[in-house]
């Protein structure tokens, strides 16, 4: 059973050189207090440290990848941050699939938004088709060229249906 890292880590977490692994180990500890903490470095009405967001987003806990959901969705995030969904097997897996959707819908950030929908890239359900879909119609190309490539092996009546439009329409049209 593993303790609190909090009273261990929070003095190192000066450190640059370190500060790093401290709070993936944070984000990794399964305890309440440790959570709360890595919790409470989030500031409340500013732009929220990258080095938080990756710890949530690279830690192997199903929770801290969910509160890196939320927090992308609901928080101030840099618009230049980067993350790679290829790189983090939690954010396709079927246990986050709902918070994946709702962050697709609900964020601000066309950064996030130029990534995020490939965690649905191989989803055959209905809910991840239309969300796909729908962000063909995206203002942002980039956010239209990865929605049209997650969905190029998908043959769904809905895609097929929507395609001859969606092609016809010159202010959404692609090129990579």
């Amino acid at each position: 059973c593993m303790g609190n890292l909090k009273d261990l880590l929070s003095p190192l977490l000066k450190d640059k050189s370190i500060r790093d692994v401290c709070l993936g180990a944070l984000a990794n500890s399964p305890t309440p207090t440790d959570q709360e903490f890595l919790l409470s470095l989030v500031p409340k009405n500013s732009e929220i440290p990258e080095d938080i967001l990756n710890a949530y987003l690279e830690s192997k806990r199903e929770d801290s990848v969910r509160t890196w959901l939320r927090l992308v969705r609901e928080g101030q995030v840099n618009q230049n941050y980067n993350f790679f969904v290829s790189e983090h097997e939690l954010l396709i897996s079927d246990d986050l699939l709902d918070e994946v959707r709702d962050t697709i819908r609900r964020t601000k950030n066309h950064t996030i938004l130029h990534e995020l929908p490939r965690a649905l890239a191989e989803r055959r359900d209905n809910e991840s088709v239309q969300l796909l879909i729908q962000l063909l119609s995206d203002s942002d190309s980039t956010v239209r060229y990865w929605a049209a490539n997650s969905l190029k092996e998908n043959s769904s009546p809905e895609l097929l249906e929507k395609l001859p439009q969606l092609i016809r329409n010159p202010k959404l049209r692609t090129t990579a």
